[in-house]
């Protein structure tokens, strides 16, 4: 499945995260750069080893932040 919790402010990343299986996507930011509420809550789950992330180039600098559930 594809989430995206970019735009949520009263999801927590974490908490969000424990309702995911294996395989799914969270789109966690979007924009210029890294930036919003769930960065750093999706770093610490990839040094968790409990996501990879990934970015989408959407257009000249517009990307989508993208966690996938290990």
């Amino acid at each position: 499945m594809r989430y995206e919790i970019s735009q949520e402010r009263l999801i927590s990343f974490e908490g969000f995260l424990e309702k995911c299986q294996a395989g799914d996507l969270i789109v966690y930011h979007e924009g210029e750069s890294c930036a919003g509420s769930h960065r750093v809550a999706a770093r610490a789950a990839s040094a968790a080893g409990k996501v990879i992330l990934v970015q989408r180039r959407l257009g000249p600098f517009r990307f989508q932040y993208i966690a996938i559930v290990r």
